[in-house]
C-alpha cells in the first residue's frame, strides 16, 4: 500500500506557521489584555474580593497595591493645595470640617470629632490626631480621610474606577462602626457584617498602610 504520509524530512508549512503566529496568536494575546479589569486595583481588594477571601492576589498574600493612592502620614504631609476640591475648603486654604466632608457629596462623614478648643476637627486634625480627649477610635479616623482623599483623588466623587471604593462608601463604612456597630459591606453577601477593626483593616489595605490579609472575615 502505498504511504501518502509526508516523510519526517519534508520542509514544514511556513505558511501555515506565520499564520499561526500572526493570525491566531495575536488576537489571543490582545483579548487577554483586553479583558483585564479598568479598575487599577485588583477585585482582591474590593470589599467584595476581601470578605469572599479571593486568591489571585499576586503575591499569594493580600497586598493591594493601588496606583496612586497614598498612606495617611504621607496625606498628612501633602500640601492642602495638592488636595482634591472635595476635601478643601471653599477658599482652597484649608482642610473641609470633617463633618462636611466630602463637599457636595450625598453622604459625609458623621459628626464625632472635635479638636482639644471643642471645635470642629478638621480633615488634617484628624490626620494628625488633634483630637479632644476620648475621641472615638481615632485611627480608624485617620485611615478613613486617608481613603476618602484617595476615592476623591483618583475618581473623584464618582467611581469606583482606579480606587476599590467610592467616597460616599468610605463614609458609609466609618459612619456605621466609629461607635461600635457594626456594618453590611457590600450586598453581594448579605448578612455578613464588619465592625470597626474589620473596616480599620480593609482601609489600611486600600491606603497601602501595613500587611494586607487576604481575607477579612465577618463579625457574623
Amino acid at each position: 500500500m502505498h504511504d501518502e504520509r509526508p516523510h519526517s524530512t519534508q520542509a514544514p508549512d511556513l505558511s501555515r506557521r506565520r499564520f499561526t503566529k500572526g493570525g491566531l496568536a495575536a488576537p489571543v494575546v490582545l483579548a487577554t489584555l483586553a479583558s483585564k479589569p479598568v479598575l487599577g486595583a485588583s477585585y482582591h481588594c474590593t470589599v467584595s474580593g476581601k470578605i469572599s477571601g479571593n486568591t489571585s492576589a499576586p503575591h499569594g498574600d493580600g497586598s493591594c497595591t493601588v496606583s496612586g493612592a497614598k498612606t495617611a502620614d504621607t496625606w498628612r504631609n501633602t500640601p492642602i493645595s495638592q488636595w482634591p476640591a472635595e476635601a478643601k475648603n471653599d477658599a482652597g486654604t484649608s482642610s473641609r470640617s470633617f463633618k462636611n466632608t466630602p463637599k457636595n457629596g450625598s453622604l459625609k462623614f458623621s459628626n464625632v470629632y472635635k479638636k482639644p478648643d471643642n471645635a470642629d476637627a478638621r480633615l488634617m486634625d484628624v490626620l494628625t490626631s488633634n483630637l479632644k480627649a476620648g475621641a472615638p477610635n481615632p485611627e480608624l479616623g485617620k485611615e478613613a480621610v486617608a481613603a476618602m482623599l484617595n476615592a476623591l483623588s483618583l475618581d473623584g466623587l464618582g467611581g469606583p474606577t482606579h480606587f476599590p471604593i467610592s467616597a460616599t462608601e468610605v463614609a458609609r463604612l466609618f459612619n456605621a462602626v466609629v461607635n461600635g456597630g457594626t456594618v453590611e459591606p457590600t450586598a453581594t453577601y448579605p448578612g455578613k457584617r464588619w465592625g470597626a477593626t474589620e473596616v480599620l483593616t480593609y482601609f489600611k489595605c486600600i491606603n497601602g498602610t501595613g500587611f494586607c490579609p487576604v481575607t477579612i472575615p465577618s463579625v457574623t
